[in-house]
């Protein structure tokens, strides 16, 4: 049997045989489906030590690095979710105007083809959620944004890993954009008809 530790009485301590739930059953194999390398090595990379570290805590997870597509299939199914816990990269849409907090986590987007793919359901969420989306002002928007953030903060339903790093070139003598210190880089400046030609 192997041994984690020894205390300080000479006592050994013996590996976690696994991670018991509620009901006094050991938990079953959690996949993990996360792009494989040739896609994305940086998600895949993540997953191989996410899965380390959880089978260290006695949490049994596998990492399975297979297709994009796959994922997506799973994911977002037409009849129903076909998942445990997956890796996807993805972005945040219009930062000018941040419905994605609508669509990421409101209660009517647990279904099939929406997007709360973690089933987040939290009441005051869902009202502050669709405050915004009626808000005439960013004055009005404001503070229902700041609280939407605090409850994520608190219920956490994604883990966010990383904004992958990108370097893009533009001819600054021919463009100019109107901000260009943005999440996912200038491909994301919204809408794109704020981008001025100089020429």
């Amino acid at each position: 049997e192997a041994v984690v530790g020894v205390l300080p009485d000479g006592t050994e301590v013996p590996a976690p045989k696994g991670f018991k739930l509620p009901d006094g059953r050991y938990c079953p194999e959690i996949e993990l489906l996360a792009p494989s390398a040739g896609y994305d090595p940086l998600r895949a990379t993540f997953a191989l030590y996410i899965e380390q570290w959880m089978r260290e805590l006695a949490i049994p997870v596998k990492a399975n690095l297979t297709g994009f597509n796959v994922i997506v299939n799973k994911v977002w199914a037409p009849d129903g979710f076909d998942f445990d816990i997956y890796i996807l990269g993805w972005s945040l849409g219009n930062p000018a105007f941040p419905d994605y907090l609508y669509y990421f986590w409101h209660s009517s987007q647990d279904v099939p083809d929406g997007f709360n793919t973690p089933g987040y359901r939290n009441p005051e969420f869902d009202a502050l959620a669709e405050a915004f989306l009626k808000a005439k002002s960013v004055e009005e928007a404001r503070p229902l944004v700041f609280r939407m953030q605090e409850i994520l903060a608190e219920d956490v339903p994604y883990v966010i890993l990383f904004d992958t790093p990108i370097k893009e070139a533009y001819r600054s003598d021919e463009i100019e954009f109107p901000y260009t210190e943005v999440l996912g880089g200038i491909q994301f400046v919204w809408p794109l008809t704020t981008v001025k030609a100089l020429k």
